[in-house]
């Protein structure tokens, strides 16, 4: 009250209108703490302070529509009628009806005002249309992606709005009134932002409901948006699903663009599921119509999706070779993010086959590209992945700090993929660090996770690993119980180098338990299947192996063959310790 008598009401005045507005409420409601906060409220609102205030009782309207309140330098857009919206601001700040926030950059209001404004003081219907058609503006500030100038601050500014732009377009998708396709249009540009930030489903999701009676073109770029969400989510069946329900809305239209983009991400999902040749057709399928009307973006994109898949089949030839492809495509379009991309990619196919000091400037270009353009999710893969070269390089500390900040920053996004791969990894360094029960629980919660989303080229894997735990422990019969079961499995996904490396460990389990009888013909096959893709690391291991075999069996003058050609690799890839270990068992054997 005596914040009221600042704007001009008199005491008596103010204890009238108190002992009336309470008595009418107690009549219709009983007595409860509520009840005084909204007769305060309405005594604010009925005060000579708001009465005398042109366009007041509009702007708390206005602002009762955005949960997150309102920055000051949106006030002359969001209230294009109301002229004096600072003395607005001035009045009812002096009678506690809004406050700032925020560094003075925000104007808002408490939850008991908003309600209370929402019931009694609803919006007109022109000035609530006026407010969305602002929001709608600004929602095409979504559309900017990683490398283009203006994304890093168009996310900064829907940041600041967001609860705001999904309180004004949820209503508008739900309304019957306005002009709906203009709503579902914004929807879909502000789910852009979304999909870079955070990657949510529930507002594509209500703009595909209610693009459902608008004109065709929408309703399949939502049905499109929604399945490339659901597949950043890791739903694979649902976004395969949805991907099917576009590709004919576009093809009734005639857009084949649209549906070679459907093609293109069913490739996507058949790749994450492991179906390489059939993905590889699906793809395929899709590159022509990109090239028949040069959009170099989208055969850039086939063209990586092709590489990824090569690398899958562990045809990394192949893979780097359409992945440069790829590469030069992105930078003929200066499109930083696919360039970084395709590094990332490269630099992959280099840590597999063993190129670790290359691998390692590759992925730190690919991490440089994507902090610069403020792209997070690939940054912290990159990180994950140099986390991995320098495991592989024996480096275990810094391979831990990698990988467990690269782990954080999945947690913030709550991305289940990136998260479960720095599971892995962690596991396989507690491994090498000879911490098996730790390594195992690492792994175990790992394949878990790989297995509800479907993974099954990373459950494969993490069978491995716990196969070669197990060998560790000496527990030989569960271990090449695992094994085999792992190797079954990369046969099954069309993966040899998995399916290799099984085997090799299976006869390595067979040596430790003296038989090399039977240890023989899997290290055989395993070195050629190694051979025909061409890892030179893992053949030297897998030759010395089978080499340790021959010498058990008696057959000294191959298995010095095999172990000197084991030593020649690890001389060509600078393993000093390895080349003076091998040179130590061959003086041992002796040859008549």
């Amino acid at each position: 009250m005596a914040r009221l008598a600042v704007g001009g009401d008199t005491p008596t005045e103010l204890l009238s209108q108190w002992t009336e507005e309470r008595t009418a409420l107690l009549d219709q409601c009983g007595s409860d703490r509520g009840n005084s906060i909204e007769v305060s409220i309405r005594l604010s609102i009925m005060s000579n302070s708001v009465k005398n205030c042109p366009g007041a009782i509009a702007f708390l309207s206005i602002l009762a529509k955005l949960p997150a309140g309102s920055p000051l330098d949106h006030i002359p857009d969001i209230c294009p009628s109301i002229q004096n919206w600072r003395k607005v601001i001035r009045v009812l700040k002096t009678i506690a009806l809004n406050y700032e926030s925020g560094e003075k950059a925000f104007i808002n209001m408490l939850s008991p005002t908003r309600s209370y404004l929402m019931l009694h003081h609803p919006l007109e219907a022109a000035l609530l249309q006026s407010l969305q058609l602002t929001y709608f503006r600004l929602a095409s500030k979504g559309e900017a992606y990683p490398g283009r100038n203006d994304f890093l601050a168009n996310q900064k500014e829907i940041s600041r709005i967001e609860a705001n732009m999904e309180a004004i377009l949820f209503e508008a998708l739900h309304s019957k009134l306005g002009d709906k396709d203009a709503a579902i249009a914004a929807s879909i540009k502000y789910c852009w932002y979304l999909y870079w930030s955070q990657a949510r489903a529930e507002m594509i999701q209500a703009a595909a409901q209610a693009a459902k009676d608008s004109i065709s073109q929408l309703y399949a770029e939502c049905l499109w948006h929604y399945g490339t969400v659901l597949l950043r989510l890791d739903q694979h069946d649902k976004a395969e699903m949805t991907l099917k329900q576009a590709k004919p809305e576009y093809d009734a239209i005639g857009n084949q663009i649209g549906a070679a983009q459907c093609l293109h991400m069913l490739g996507e999902i058949l790749r994450l599921r492991n179906k390489y040749d059939e993905a590889e057709m699906m793809v395929k399928q899709a590159k022509p119509y990109f090239e028949a009307v040069g959009d170099s973006l989208g055969e850039g994109q086939c063209l990586r999706s092709l590489g990824c898949i090569f690398q899958m089949k562990d045809q990394y030839d192949e893979a780097e070779i359409v992945r440069q492809q790829a590469k030069s495509q992105f930078d003929s379009i200066n499109h930083p993010r696919g360039v970084g991309q395709c590094l990332r990619s490269l630099g992959e196919i280099l840590l597999a086959k063993n190129k670790y000091e290359e691998a390692e400037v590759t992925l730190k270009q690919a991490k440089s590209k994507a902090d610069e353009i403020g792209d997070h999710i690939p940054a912290a893969h990159c990180l994950r992945i140099l986390g991995d070269t320098f495991r592989m390089r024996g480096q275990y500390e810094e391979a831990e700090t990698m990988i467990k900040q690269a782990k954080s920053h999945f947690d913030d996004i709550e991305d289940l993929l990136g998260i479960t791969q720095c599971l892995y990894s962690l596991g396989e360094i507690l491994l090498m660090k000879i911490q098996y029960d730790e390594a195992e629980a690492k792994i175990k919660q790992a394949k878990s996770q790989f297995g509800i989303m479907g993974n099954h080229l990373g459950a494969a894997q993490c069978l491995h690993c716990l196969g070669n735990i197990l060998w560790k422990k000496k527990q030989h019969d569960q271990a090449e119980l695992t094994l085999k079961q792992a190797m079954s499995e990369f046969h099954i996904i069309q993966s040899p180098l998995g399916a290799a490396k099984c085997m090799q460990n299976l006869g390595d389990i067979l040596l430790d338990q003296s038989d090399p009888d039977q240890a023989q013909p899997l290290l055989e096959q395993a070195k050629d299947l190694l051979v025909t893709i061409g890892i030179p690391s893992d053949i030297a291991h897998c030759s010395a192996s089978l080499g340790t075999a021959l010498r058990l069996r008696g057959s000294n003058e191959a298995a010095v063959n095999e172990l000197r050609g084991a030593r020649e690799i690890f001389l060509s890839l600078d393993q000093t310790a390895l080349v003076q270990k091998y040179d130590r068992e061959i003086d041992l054997i002796p040859i008549l």
